[in-house]
């Protein structure tokens, strides 16, 4: 059972490698799908049954541990079922239309034989899965006269023209007219009649017509000549060139030809050819256009052809082949197969939402009507991230839609197994928590064992970090004037600009202090510059716009994207004006749009720092638009929408939109009143008051017309308050000064034995708590400010990992001194990590998979395992020191002390790590219920 346990550990290991290089098919073709490695599993749990009885877990007092074993039971059950009886697919739904079809996710090998009519005879599959690691090698009858049969793999692949022994002449054409481009694979012997011009190779023309073309085989060589002129040119220094009337030259794949009205080339021919399908080397391969092939063996009444079927494999269609056999047809595929559901949906209308002046996503959902027949039934749902439809037994996740935004794209999935796997998660969860509470369980054991000496010494080497901040260059020199605009900004009008409320593009009502921190530390990645604060730089770049965009302000890492920007290799930064070219167009767009197309498991690191980058930059755009201000509620609206100044000038200019024109006057003439005092106040011709007067009408304005929705004072002091104390940041140095001093009192003690710590032990006991409690209070604040469990994002789960850790330190302060010192030097330091450049601390709307409780319980627990696992390494390391500085060959008060020291850290050290793997367990299994109820799979994530 420990071999087939490693073999299974070294299987996922192996299989996670290949996953990443290869993709999920490449992992599933060589490990996951493969048949040792479901004996694997299969005989593991065959052992666990075996174990429950051999050692008689179903006794009460052991009830725990079986409910543990059982678990893999229930789950072995609900796996297999998903395998074999589960199928998932892609239903792809244009507006207005019903449709009750779906691709498989499964690649199938599939035959249809048609008679001399045209009529179908037969239909077949078979389910394979080909990757360039593995395939599936096949043997498939059709009938008694026909069968199929796999030969090999080629990626990459493309059919050319190869020169061989005793081949014939061939020739590749494409002709381009009026009609467009055509691709003719012109045999030996053969004719092409084309609009305006015929080809032949090695056969007379006697249509006289249309000018004649010909391909002609000399002396193992092909020729052309022409009953007319031919002008050509070549394709690589475009010099130009003419064949005279009936002139033989030896035929090019470099040129392009022309003839009356058509042009054409020669791009593959052979005097001696055959048809062969090749793997392109990567350079060949034309950027999103790749195919593989599998080249199979056709058996016709004992006739042998091989038959190449091209397609991408997974759940795309592949290309037909029709093949002639005797009196009939045979058409083959290798991909997806359409599969028909038992009712049908409509889609009314899908709904994409972007980011305000962007076109990024925001979110997207389909209103669809389900239209079932046999059961006569019809109902209407809205099926989004996180909301999925079921009926009969399938569920359909909004997964990604058209570019063209005129069609949803739904993930199906039909898993009967759910329900045994979730019976075996819970078994298991709850056998994991039992344990820790259970009074013949190891860790109460553990809790009540006790040493006599209770002062326990420790050493800890730490390393420093440095963080070197970059000054930001300005890309091309501001005059003297224009920087003294951008730092001319009153505090007091700012803090006062930064209590007005906005409401952001989600509906969250917030005070204009919390959009300007997270715009500074989206773009500028810190909280101040040029000695202005975010309330200051917010007022800056709104009314100096194009000071700002000189300069360059937006962090960029990736090589590749610093090429595309056009800017210098060691460059960290660039500028506003950097992205557009000298037409004006963005530079990022192409990229983009392939970026979005993307899954979000499929995007590779270019496409994760392009799409940060935009994010960047759209920030910036509304920054100097003004898009960002939506200060103004509108009257009477059922939606409680707030408008920003754009719209309304957009209404008085032309004459349309949201607004009545009053409205738009009243919102207009504020906003110019504001922005005219704001310039002058800027400028020194007038003073900041008449600045403040005009904003405190903006503030009448809102009070008059969404006093109910807006937030309390007290509300919007909490929040101004939580800004402006950082308490996390403010936390930092007081757990790693905590630590280090505790720690440097413990190790003087094992030099000093008679130190009494006891005063000092409590004194710091109680910093602790009190820091503690403003954690708590921090994570409560930040919870209650940004709507949801603060950790939805990096930083947050960093914060809260802390307050964990902090908790895990408390919990065992009793137990130990060491657990309190380690925890609050390993708190100190999470919370430093989470400050540095590279986390943003800003509070976020959720994207629209991560609006999910499974998330929040998923992540909550997960995490809060890494703070008992993190104080358990670093009890690791103590504990080895320990033995460093022990001397065996001595018997004094000093080693005993050291002794003592290694056993209780020891204890401490098990009973952490027992619950961090337990709350490990449990996160990790959490995460694959949110993974299947958010998008249909359970480990449907980047590897």
């Amino acid at each position: 059972m420990v071999v087939l346990m490693l073999l299974m550990a070294f299987s996922c290991a192996v299989a996670t490698f290949i996953e990443n290089d290869y993709g999920t098919l490449g992992a599933k073709s060589v490990v996951y799908g493969q048949t040792w490695f479901e004996t694997i599993m299969v005989i593991l749990t065959l052992g666990v049954t075996a174990n429950i009885i051999w050692f008689k877990m179903y006794k009460i007092k052991k009830f725990f541990i079986f409910m543990i074993h059982i678990s893999f039971i229930f789950i072995l059950i609900g796996a297999g079922l998903t395998r074999y009886l589960g199928y998932e697919g892609i239903m792809t739904i244009p507006e207005n239309t019903i449709q009750n079809r779906m691709l498989s996710n499964d690649e199938y090998i599939q035959a249809t034989l048609y008679n001399k009519e045209g009529k179908e005879i037969l239909k077949t599959d078979t389910k394979v899965l080909m990757t360039q690691l593995n395939q599936t090698n096949f043997n498939k009858e059709i009938n008694e006269d026909i069968s199929l049969s796999f030969e090999r793999f080629v990626p990459n692949a493309a059919e050319k023209i190869i020169t061989v022994e005793n081949g014939k002449p061939m020739v590749n054409l494409i002709i381009t007219n009026l009609m467009g481009a055509q691709s003719i694979d012109l045999q030996n012997g053969k004719i092409h009649n084309g609009q305006y011009a015929n080809f032949s190779l090695n056969k007379e023309i006697k249509d006289n017509s249309k000018p004649k073309v010909y391909f002609i085989k000399q002396d193992n060589q092909l020729f052309i000549k022409s009953s007319l002129a031919i002008s050509y040119k070549f394709m690589n220094n475009g010099q130009e060139g003419s064949i005279k009337p009936n002139e033989a030259l030896p035929l090019r794949d470099d040129v392009i030809y022309m003839i009356a009205q058509t042009r054409f080339a020669t791009p593959d021919f052979s005097a001696n050819g055959s048809v062969e399908v090749i793997s392109l080397k990567k350079d060949e391969v034309e950027k999103g256009k790749s195919l593989n092939a599998v080249i199979t063996k056709l058996n016709y009444k004992g006739k042998i052809q091989e038959v190449a079927l091209f397609g991408k494999g997974g759940g795309n269609e592949g290309y037909t082949k029709t093949v002639k056999v005797g009196e009939e047809m045979l058409k083959l595929s290798w991909g997806a197969k359409i599969i028909e559901l038992p009712f049908s949906l409509l889609l009314n209308d899908f709904k994409l939402e972007r980011y305000p002046g962007s076109n990024s996503p925001s979110t997207y959902s389909s209103d669809v009507k389900v239209y079932d027949t046999k059961n006569d039934e019809t109902f209407e749902q809205t099926i989004s991230m996180n909301n999925t439809l079921n009926y009969r037994g399938f569920k359909f996740f909004q997964s990604s839609y058209a570019m063209n935004e005129t069609a949803t794209i739904l993930s199906v999935n039909k898993d009967p197994g759910s329900l045994p796997t979730y019976i075996g998660y819970f078994l298991l969860f709850t056998g994991l928590i039992i344990s820790l509470f259970a009074n013949n369980g190891r860790f109460q054991k553990l809790a009540r064992k006790k040493y006599e000496l209770k002062n326990i010494s420790s050493a800890l080497i730490l390393s420093l970090l440095f963080i070197f901040n970059q000054n930001i260059q300005a890309k091309e020199a501001l005059t003297e004037n224009e920087m003294t605009l951008i730092k001319n900004i009153d505090i007091k009008h700012a803090e006062k600009l930064g209590s007005v409320l906005i409401q952001d593009y989600q509906g969250r009502i917030k005070p204009i202090n919390s959009l300007a921190i997270e715009i500074m530390n989206k773009v500028l990645r810190k909280d101040s510059m040029f000695g202005l604060d975010a309330n200051q730089l917010f007022i800056s770049m709104m009314i100096n716009p194009r000071a700002w965009q000189k300069i360059p302000i937006v962090k960029v890492s990736d090589d590749n994207l610093k090429k595309l920007l056009g800017i210098a290799k060691s460059a960290k930064h660039f500028a506003f004006d950097d992205v557009y070219t000298n037409f004006g167009s963005y530079k990022l767009e192409d990229d983009l749009e392939i970026a979005n197309k993307k899954k979000p498991s499929q995007r590779n690191r270019y496409d994760k720092d392009l799409l940060k980058v935009d994010e960047r930059l759209n920030i910036i755009y509304n920054q100097f638009s003004g898009a960002f201000l939506k200060l103004f509620p509108k009257i009477n609206d059922k939606n409680n929408k707030w408008l920003d100044p754009t719209l309304a000038i957009s209404v008085i200019s032309e004459g349309v939109g949201a607004l009545n024109k009053k409205e738009a006057k009243d919102i207009a003439n504020m906003m110019d009143n504001y922005f005219i005092a704001l310039k002058e106040a800027n400028e020194g011709k007038s003073s900041w008051e008449k600045a403040n007067k005009e904003l405190d009408i903006i503030m009448a304005y809102q009070k008059k017309n969404a006093s109910n929705i807006m937030p309390t004072s007290w509300e919007i002091d909490a929040e101004l308050m939580f800004n402006k104390f950082n308490i996390f940041q403010k936390l930092t140095p007081l757990y790693l000064i905590l630590g280090i001093v505790l720690l440097a009192f413990v190790f003087a003690k094992i030099f000093k034995p008679t130190l009494n710590l006891e005063k000092v032990t409590k004194a710091f006991l109680v910093l602790f708590t009190l820091g503690f409690i403003v954690h708590t209070f921090g994570l409560a604040l930040r919870w209650y400010v940004s709507g949801h469990a603060p950790w939805s994002n990096g930083y947050e789960s960093m914060i809260y990992i802390a307050w964990a850790i902090v908790l895990a330190g408390m919990i065992f302060s009793k137990q130990s001194i060491l657990a309190l010192a380690t925890t609050a030097l390993l708190s100190g330091v999470t919370l430093f990590v989470a400050h540095l450049s590279w986390l943003e601390p800003q509070i976020t709307t959720l994207t629209p998979v991560l609006k999910s409780y499974w998330l929040t319980i998923h992540v909550s627990v997960i995490t809060a395992s890494y703070a008992f696992l993190g104080l358990s390494a670093l009890l690791g390391f103590i504990t080895l020191i320990f033995f460093i500085i022990a001397n065996k060959n001595k018997n004094d008060i000093r080693q005993e002390s050291i002794k003592v020291s290694i056993q209780e850290a020891r204890r401490i050290n098990e009973m952490s790590m027992m619950i961090g793997l337990v709350l490990l367990v449990i996160g990790n299994f959490l995460g694959g219920i949110w993974a299947n109820e958010s998008w249909g799979r359970y480990w449907g994530w980047d590897p």
